[in-house]
């Protein structure tokens, strides 16, 4: 009995396991079939979600075919897609979509209230979130079972529900539909973002095409204005290489006609036989043609020409602006001007009305200035031949003039010397040791010094006229013999021996036709002292041991010729003079002396040289002298006469 049961018992246990066995095996068939359908439609479904890439619907269209699709394939009441609210922590539905009653209930845009951003974002980050996510959505949205799946990247979830009681419903879903959904939302992420794509390349295939367009027109445009300018620079280089040619051709000639010739073959072989040239001279004679001129003008054209050479300025007639019955539908007249003046014209005809646009008027005008400055040199170099010969003739002249006027510098200058004291005039005053020296910046100087002795009275004289030369250096003789013959007159008084010198110098100067003046000094000597009157640069007094005074002259009298009277002006001063006291005599010609730099010599280093050299004999105290200012002067001109006449009483 007891075995029985045991065996019973066994059967039992076995019979169980075999039924455990056998539901788990129904059940692993139930899942493989539901799993193997639910890849078929997962394969089904992605395989129409990406037909959604070539469809032409918009944004929210789209997702509303792809939850359409979804309520199509899995066995759901209900389909929604969130998206991120831009201000808010929740999210927002895109678009939902249910059915009811077999019909399609869409519902889009607008938040879902009290639904928490965070408890989605949480549960698809971590697991063990979803249980709180599960009470919220069954809570708001009532649904019994449901699937969802979120794409944090992309901030997009998806929700499927399924919202009735029916306990079929409730176990609808099973673990293996997690896929579907992810993949799905994953599928339609994919497809939104290449469809996205594709609707972005389109529109910048438009744009492409569009801009592709836009510039094929503006090369079109660009292509037929570069055309044109290379037309316009072909043409202006034919009218540069014409210049070219004509410069070359007016430089070679110096004949009008050959230059009008030179300008109206280039401009032929340039326009062509379509277009006469004529060149007219001022007078409106034809001075060079192509085919040797043409005498048949009409009155018109003779108008116009005369226009031309009126008002110096181009005139272009064309079309009907000319006469019909005329052979040329164009007329254009350039001036020729050289120097200021209207030398003649250029000009053109045509049959062509159209030819002379304004670049072929500036050209023909710049043609009409280049043959103007060929013929203005052309005249020029006639009148220049004419000057040359004429200034060869003059230079003859003139080289026979020189050589008369030379002849009689040398004349003049040689008189002077002969009438300057003579060395044994100089040593014959027994108590002064004297010593001189001159020397003219031309060939005849102006500067005077003398000394006269008549019976026991020596007169001593310097003086500086105006200028230097010819004339200079016959004021200088008149006066010199003036002051002889007053002083052989026994004239002593210097009021009246100045009035009358003054009167005779003033009335020949004035018969010269001349404005020269002079400056005179006269010193009256005895022994021992000096008595000195006139006007002259300052005197230079040294003593024995070589101190310095100098006597200024400005009182003492004026310029001679200047005035007819000037006795109010005369008056006189006494120097006396021990032994080896002595008086240095001079011209500014020493004290104005200009070196390189323009400095002058001056009184000061006059009167220094003097007296570190008075000890000396005065013959080496005037070469002293002389050696330093042309120490001082160097390789300057000298520019005025220099007189020198050194004085020590014995």
């Amino acid at each position: 009995m007891d075995e029985r049961e045991h065996e019973l018992e066994y059967l039992r246990k076995q019979t169980n396991k075999l039924g455990a066995q056998l539901i788990r095996l129904k059940q692993e068939h139930i899942r493989a079939n539901r799993a193997a359908a639910r890849s078929r439609t997962t394969a089904l479904l992605i395989r129409r979600i990406y037909t959604l890439i070539n469809d032409d619907i918009t944004d929210l269209d789209i997702e509303t075919r792809f939850l359409k699709i979804l309520l199509e394939s899995v066995h759901i009441d209900h389909a929604v897609i969130f998206r991120a609210a831009e201000t808010s922590q929740q999210l927002q539905s895109s678009c939902s979509i249910g059915l009811d009653a077999g019909h399609h209930t869409i519902t889009t845009g607008g938040e879902i209230p009290e639904f928490d951003w965070q408890s989605m974002k949480a549960a698809a980050e971590n697991p063990a979130n979803i249980g709180a996510f599960r009470q919220q959505i069954e809570r708001l949205s009532g649904a019994r079972c449901y699937l969802w799946a979120y794409d944090s990247r992309h901030q997009v979830g998806l929700l499927l529900a399924n919202q009735t009681e029916d306990s079929q419903l409730k176990q609808a879903f099973g673990p293996e539909d997690d896929a579907l959904v992810s993949g799905s939302l994953s599928v339609f992420i994919e497809v939104n973002t290449r469809r996205q794509i594709e609707i972005e390349l389109h529109a910048h295939r438009e744009n492409l095409s569009s801009l592709v367009q836009q510039r094929t027109a503006e090369l079109s445009s660009r292509t037929e204005q570069l055309q044109m300018v290379n037309t316009e620079l072909k043409a202006h280089a034919s009218e540069l290489d014409t210049l070219s040619l004509i410069g070359q051709g007016l430089v070679s000639e110096l004949d009008l006609h050959a230059q009008a010739n030179v300008v109206l073959g280039e401009l032929t072989r340039l326009f062509g036989t379509d277009t006469s040239v004529s060149v007219f001279g001022s007078d409106g004679v034809e001075i060079g043609s192509p085919g040797g001129g043409r005498t048949d003008r009409s009155k018109q054209e003779s108008e116009r020409l005369a226009a031309v050479l009126k008002s110096s300025s181009t005139l272009l007639q064309c079309g009907d602006q000319l006469p019909p019955d005329l052979p040329y539908r164009s007329w254009l007249g350039a001036p020729i001007v050289g120097d200021g003046d209207c030398l003649g014209a250029v000009v053109l005809q045509s049959t062509d009305s159209d030819i002379f646009a304004e670049r072929q008027v500036q050209f023909i005008s710049t043609v009409a200035a280049n043959l103007g400055t060929a013929m203005q040199n052309a005249i020029s170099y006639r009148r220049s031949e004419e000057n040359a010969r004429q200034v060869q003739q003059l230079n003859a002249r003139l080289e026979t003039e020189n050589l008369r006027l030379g002849t009689e510098l040398e004349i003049a200058k040689q008189l002077q010397r002969m009438v300057l004291p003579t060395s044994l005039e100089l040593e014959s005053v027994d108590q002064l040791e004297m010593a001189s020296y001159m020397e003219s910046a031309d060939e005849v100087g102006g500067d005077y010094f003398d000394v006269l002795k008549s019976g026991d009275k020596v007169k001593i004289g310097i003086g500086d006229v105006t200028g230097h030369g010819l004339l200079s250096g016959v004021v200088m003789l008149m006066t010199q013999t003036a002051i002889r013959t007053l002083m052989n007159s026994g004239e002593s008084n210097p009021v009246r021996f100045f009035d009358t010198l003054n009167r005779t110098i003033y009335d020949n100067i004035q018969r010269m036709c001349t404005d020269r003046n002079l400056t005179l000094a006269l010193l009256d000597y005895t022994p021992g002292e000096i008595k000195l009157s006139g006007q002259h640069e300052e005197l230079i007094v040294i003593r024995r041991e070589g101190t310095v005074e100098l006597i200024d002259t400005i009182d003492l009298g004026m310029p001679i010729a200047i005035d007819t009277e000037i006795k109010q002006h005369v008056d006189q001063t006494t120097v006396r003079l021990a032994t080896g006291d002595g008086v240095v005599l001079y011209t500014d010609g020493v004290t104005e002396a200009e070196n390189e730099k323009g400095e002058l010599y001056g009184l000061s280093r006059l009167c220094e040289v003097a007296s570190e050299h008075w000890g000396e004999a005065a013959k080496t105290i005037q070469k002293a002298i002389i050696e330093d200012v042309r120490r001082h002067i160097g390789s300057q001109e000298v520019f005025d006469d220099i007189t020198l006449l050194v004085m020590k009483q014995r």
